[in-house]
């Protein structure tokens, strides 16, 4: 990845002591920590990160694609910082019902659940899995000073919410993309250095629960193009496909009872 950036208001020391730090949070802020057990929410250091940035960096605005525990410690972060607005677009809030009936009523936090359905979309560097229904409410609620990137699940899931986000950032918004030890986060992320030349890595820590990837925006919103990360994308959707027709075949011959 590219060479590490200094954000506004949190330099890459700061980012990486954060990181590393196991130091208590707010008791509002605790007592909504995930413990571990549920895999389907973010991982307890993650937690305690995302807790820590909002507190130090301040953010007046954040956006977080897949919503959940997630949300309520966003909200809890914000208010404990004055108060802010939470943009969490999810195609699924029947999962996160409970946490995010929490986090809409946290003092001082305007905050809005945008439900959309994910469906493929193309975009200049490919077709990715994208949040189609997001659009208006994500430029109304514009500009962002954090985001979470930690949806759509799936393969060439994550590479439509830069796409999205980009041009709604504010300058020296942080970026944090979760789940970047896996292949695929760390793909996208690489053809996002590529494709902008205004993002830059601030930490990343591959090596954390799922791993965990910031990146810091410095405003410019101008696009490279590079047939590379294009054919990337274009490659890796086909053998998405691939995949999923090879499931469905077994899936059918299993049915069936024939051997495979």
């Amino acid at each position: 990845m590219s060479k590490p950036a200094v954000t506004d208001g949190i330099d890459q020391t700061g980012l990486a002591r954060l990181a590393a730090a196991d130091a208590p949070l707010p008791a509002e802020i605790e007592a909504v920590l995930p413990d571990g057990r549920d895999e389907y929410e973010i991982s307890p250091d993650l937690a305690r990160l995302l807790a820590g940035i909002v507190l130090m960096h301040r953010p007046r605005s954040v956006l977080e694609f897949g919503s959940g525990r997630s949300s309520l410690v966003i909200a809890r972060a914000l208010s404990a910082v004055g108060g802010g607005r939470l943009t969490s677009v999810e195609n699924a809030p029947e999962f996160s019902r409970d946490a995010w009936a929490l986090a809409g009523r946290v003092m001082g936090v305007d905050a809005q659940q945008v439900v959309s359905k994910v469906r493929v979309t193309l975009t200049p560097a490919g077709p990715f899995n994208g949040y189609v229904d997001a659009a208006p409410a994500l430029s109304a609620r514009a500009p962002y000073d954090l985001v979470l990137i930690d949806g759509p699940s799936g393969p060439l899931g994550r590479d439509w919410t830069m796409f999205a986000a980009i041009h709604h950032l504010s300058h020296g918004a942080l970026v944090i993309v979760d789940d970047a030890a896996r292949p695929g986060e760390r793909r996208a992320v690489e053809r996002w250095l590529r494709r902008w030349p205004g993002l830059s890595v601030a930490l990343d820590r591959p090596r954390m629960t799922r791993g965990a990837t910031i990146l810091r925006f410095d405003g410019a919103t101008r696009a490279r193009f590079w047939l590379r990360t294009i054919a990337g994308a274009v490659y890796e959707r086909a053998r998405q496909v691939a995949r999923h027709l090879r499931g469905r075949s077994a899936a059918e011959r299993r049915r069936a009872g024939t051997p495979g």
